[in-house]
């Protein structure tokens, strides 16, 4: 009877552990989001060593007047497709500021040329390998399992509880018969 106290224990602190991590998780994502630090995905290698495949990075505003060859930018590329990069060269066009980019693993500078406006920020700091997890999760099979994971460690947390006021129950109606 001990070793079944003793697994529903671990049960319970486990799951109250995992609960805690994606909480955690979630208010530090929407914490950065609310003073203006977006999260993105490192999906390619182009500036290892610097920023790692699979990493998270934390944006945060930049003033693109203030921008110089050698700081990294995270910039809107296309419609879909964020980029983050190295200034290799500022120049200007009818007024307005440009940027030359590379990615430090890179042999060439980036094909097109980065309007001020398309920068989204620079990169604050990073979480390694939690990229891996939110591209996963932002997709349809990850999305299905994420809920079903937080559904489980829901019930995984309020099972032990359920199983308490059974027994409280249980052991009322034994004393009400044996009377």
């Amino acid at each position: 009877m001990a070793r079944r106290g003793t697994s529903k224990r671990l049960g319970y602190f486990i799951s109250i552990i995992l609960i805690a991590a994606i909480c955690l998780f979630a208010v530090s994502c929407i914490f950065a989001r609310i003073f203006g630090a977006g999260a993105y995905a490192v999906t390619s290698g182009s500036m290892e060593p610097a920023y790692d495949t699979g990493s998270l990075i934390y944006l945060k505003d930049v003033d693109t007047n203030q921008l110089k060859k050698g700081d990294v930018i995270t910039f809107a590329q296309a419609e879909n497709m964020v980029v983050t990069h190295r200034i290799t060269k500022v120049t200007e066009r009818s007024g307005e500021l440009w940027f030359i980019t590379k990615g430090d693993a890179n042999d060439t500078t980036d094909a097109s040329p980065v309007y001020y406006k398309n920068v989204i920020g620079s990169p604050a700091f990073q979480i390694p390998l939690i990229g891996y997890v939110v591209t996963f999760a932002k997709q349809p099979p990850g999305i299905y399992l994420v809920i079903a994971l937080i559904v489980l460690l829901v019930v995984l947390s309020v099972m032990p509880m359920l199983g308490r006021r059974k027994e409280k129950t249980g052991n009322v109606s034994n004393a009400q018969t044996a009377k």
